[in-house]
């Protein structure tokens, strides 16, 4: 049976379990009941694993337990198609991309102005993606830089690039989505990963 650690935090209430996933989910889904009754809820915690053996903390999304399943589903897409798209990793440089994908969605979108998206941009938009099933950090321009390096591409302009487009912000060094255009975020993630071209959002 596969073990899981989660830790979650909403305002002032806190979530920690560790151990069997079933149990754990099962003990996320009651303090959830908790806070929807009106109740503070205290943390819920696990005798803590041994350093060597400690998981990244994960966060639920869809009801995936595993932060590339919740990845795979945000971006509504397959495991497989992730995998193979970005290979997300908890260590830096967090993601791989896959240059048959990136040649896909060059070919799938135009090269200047509206719907166009450039390298900068697409490893911003998976790096936050895939970075808040990790947790609460937030990509940088360093990270975006290094995911870029896996494709052997660099931008000297990779803030500006940031701070043009519509669905990413860039606040205090880091970069996040526009709450008001996530899904325009999403529909590129899934355009890369499948190498069609982007959906227009609803």
């Amino acid at each position: 049976m596969s073990e899981l650690r989660l830790r979650v935090k909403l305002g002032d209430s806190e979530f920690e379990a560790e151990g069997a996933s079933a149990e754990v989910v099962a003990r996320f889904d009651a303090w959830k009941d908790l806070l929807g009754n009106g109740h503070r809820a205290k943390p819920v915690a696990a005798p803590a694993a041994p350093a060597e053996h400690r998981a990244a903390p994960v966060v639920i999304t869809d009801g995936a337990t595993d932060p590339v399943e919740a990845f795979a589903a945000a971006v509504d897409v397959t495991v497989d198609q992730v995998t193979g798209a970005c290979s997300p990793s908890t260590a830096t440089p967090y993601l791989h991309l896959d240059q048959h994908c990136w040649e896909a969605l060059k070919k799938n979108t135009p090269i200047k102005g509206p719907g166009s998206v450039s390298p900068t941009t697409l490893a911003a938009t998976l790096l936050v993606l895939w970075m808040e099933r990790l947790g609460p950090t937030k990509p940088t321009v360093e990270n975006v830089d290094a995911v870029l390096n896996t494709i052997d591409l660099e931008d000297r302009n990779a803030v500006r690039a940031v701070k043009n487009c519509q669905w990413l912000q860039y606040r205090d060094g880091t970069i996040l989505f526009n709450p008001a255009q996530r899904s325009r975020a999403i529909a590129i993630a899934k355009a890369y990963c499948t190498k069609q071209p982007p959906e227009k959002p609803a």
